[in-house]
């Protein structure tokens, strides 16, 4: 914008970045007493219009470059570091919405949780890294696995979880079991480099169930999957008791 009053006169401009204003640029006519020399206002805006741009360019960079950073910033926040696979936090929100959203659409919903046997004799016989390296593989062979709507997870050190929506209880036993399988495959041919096997619980929402009561009742069929000896499949629906059931002790 130019406002001339008299023999003085000023060049204000706005600077935007991405359509939102960051600065007022503002330049004063040098000699007030002189005649107007409408030239060099134009000089001037037209200068300064291309210093507004390449400012504006530059922001607008700025600006893209911190909202990609953010971004960035918010998927690793909610991702496992050494697997790629959703962390406990994200596993959390997601489970959340997945309850709510199967509260209101009354579909199905399950979840699969399993724990590496004996995955202590691996960190302390085969080192760390060779620890490091079996659960990449088995994150690996869990995002091959899952669906496009599940979401496979790492929660703790060497237990994993696949949350399964539109999937009942026998569904995403035999999701599980085919995962068993895979794993205890992948070790007998070296594909996992040492010998595994993993252990499994599986539960179905129940109605107006909560989400962290559904994860303990998945949690209850996985101990009673180690009481029974490892290397299986165990659904809530087999506790004759879910609150005292034995396999809670199981360590």
């Amino acid at each position: 914008m130019i406002r001339l009053t008299g023999r003085s006169g000023a060049i204000l401009g706005l600077l935007l970045a991405q359509g939102a204003p960051v600065g007022l640029l503002v330049l004063f006519r040098v000699f007030p007493d002189a005649p107007p020399d409408y030239a060099t206002y134009l000089y001037i805006w037209l200068g300064t219009t291309i210093v507004m741009s390449g400012l504006g360019w530059a922001l607008g960079r700025r600006a893209q470059s911190l909202a990609e950073a953010n971004v960035l910033l918010t998927l690793l926040a909610r991702q496992d570091a050494l697997t790629g696979l959703a962390n406990a936090r994200a596993l959390n929100e997601e489970l959340e919405r997945a309850v709510a959203h199967a509260g209101r659409t009354q579909e199905p919903l399950s979840l699969v949780i399993f724990d590496l046997d004996h995955f202590k004799d691996v960190n302390d016989n085969y080192g760390h890294q060779m620890g490091d390296h079996v659960l990449k593989g088995i994150g690996m062979l869990l995002r091959k696995q899952a669906r496009i709507d599940d979401l496979p997870a790492r929660y703790g050190g060497e237990e994993m979880a696949l949350v399964l929506p539109n999937t009942n209880e026998e569904q995403a036993s035999q999701i599980a079991e085919r995962l068993r399988t895979m794993i205890e495959a992948g070790a007998k041919d070296r594909t996992l480099a040492v010998p595994i096997t993993a252990s499994f619980g599986v539960a179905e929402l129940d109605a107006d169930e909560a989400a962290f009561h559904l994860f303990a009742r998945a949690d209850r069929a996985l101990y009673l999957a180690k009481n029974a000896g490892r290397n299986c499949v165990k659904r809530a629906s087999h506790l004759t008791d879910p609150v005292s059931d034995p396999a809670m002790g199981v360590p």
